[in-house]
């Protein structure tokens, strides 16, 4: 239930379909996404990571990695790992940086 909340396809669903019903809005995550896991399933790369933020309002990060099996039949592995903490970690260290710079003290 929270997960088709969260706007995640519902079980049983094709995730191809999904990533092409958003893509098709324009969601520009979902057009770097769609491009790279069909990239894996056709066979044009090995392996396509990319981060993307859930929702700006919450604040949560993911990480979605797919790579591509070796059989006749093709397909990959797709997963969404939750990276929340490492992206707030990068974002406060660079926003740490940004300051000094603008402060004159680098």
């Amino acid at each position: 239930e929270a997960w088709s909340a969260a706007g995640r396809p519902a079980a049983g669903a094709s995730y191809l379909a999904g990533l092409r019903q958003a893509a098709h809005n324009l969601d520009e995550t979902a057009v770097r996404m769609l491009a790279g896991v069909e990239a894996v399933l056709g066979g044009r790369r090995r392996r396509f990571q990319t981060e993307y933020a859930l929702s700006i309002a919450d604040g949560s990060w993911f990480e979605l990695s797919a790579e591509g099996l070796k059989r006749a039949q093709g397909g990959a592995v797709i997963t969404h790992t939750e990276i929340t903490s490492r992206k707030k970690a990068e974002l406060d260290k660079s926003s740490g940086s940004r300051q000094t710079v603008k402060s004159g003290t680098l």
